[in-house]
């Protein structure tokens, strides 16, 4: 696992809609984000050998907080639909750097809630965001609606580009392929540790701190595919927008 700034994960979004669009750049994080929430779902149960109590997904809700991504709430459930609601850390951070949007802006995070939901009621769902912090609500809100096919995208060529990186990549990859290191007692992470004691690693109700940063928590696998996909997708443009990613995670440990 690996933690992610959330400013990285606003930058990295912003960039993707300027160079690939709204529409496209809402695909590729949401089936990033609904494969991983689905997967990990999935083998957490049964490595933990969770009964799921159909009437109460506390459990569930709660794992969203510890993840970075909010506070998830279920404001309505039947068997059209359910609505989950999220405090979004995400988009605290997204608006305090780009300002109110005029569009919804929680594509991975739809994506991992609308995963894991499908995988916890055993049926085909669609995940749409009703309403979002980023553009003025006082709240995100995701409807989850049964269905049978996915929403199509209309940019062929990322459709493409997403199901050949699929091909690359096992299902049971994106959440537990292990990534070997021999030394990850580094001689930064020495110094962090020494000069840094209290403000390290830190779990609030408003998410999970490193050095006093907002992050969010995810399969190191995950970007690889992440990158891979926007890699393949845009082409030299891609590989600019990964590397302006890596200097604005640079800068964001300058203070270190």
């Amino acid at each position: 696992m690996i933690a992610i700034p959330l400013d990285i994960m606003t930058f990295l979004e912003k960039e993707l809609i300027d160079s690939l669009g709204y529409e496209n750049t809402y695909h590729l994080l949401y089936r990033i984000g609904k494969k991983q929430g689905y997967n990990g779902t999935e083998i957490y149960i049964k490595k933990f050998n969770i009964n799921i109590d159909k009437k109460d997904y506390k459990f569930f809700l709660e794992q969203g907080e510890l993840l970075g991504i909010g506070k998830l709430n279920i404001e309505k459930m039947n068997d059209e639909e359910t609505i989950v609601t999220n405090d979004s850390i995400f988009c605290d951070v997204y608006k305090k750097e780009y300002g109110q949007q005029n569009h919804a802006c929680c594509f991975y995070q739809l994506g991992l809630v609308g995963g894991a939901a499908e995988f916890l009621l055993n049926k085909k769902l669609n995940a749409i965001e009703k309403d979002c912090i980023c553009s003025n609500s006082n709240v995100c809100r995701y409807v989850l609606k049964t269905c049978d096919m996915p929403i199509p995208i209309k940019d062929l060529r990322i459709d493409d580009c997403i199901k050949k990186v699929e091909e690359e990549y096992t299902v049971k990859d994106l959440t537990t392929k292990k990534i070997e290191a021999k030394n990850t007692e580094t001689e930064l992470y020495k110094f962090i540790k020494l000069h840094k004691k209290e403000q390290l690693f830190n779990i609030t109700k408003r998410g999970v701190e490193i050095l006093q940063s907002k992050v969010l928590i995810t399969p190191a696998l995950v970007f690889s595919y992440l990158f891979d996909i926007i890699s393949s997708c845009a082409g030299e443009k891609g590989s600019e927008i990964i590397k302006k990613a890596g200097r604005e995670f640079g800068k964001s440990t300058d203070h270190c």
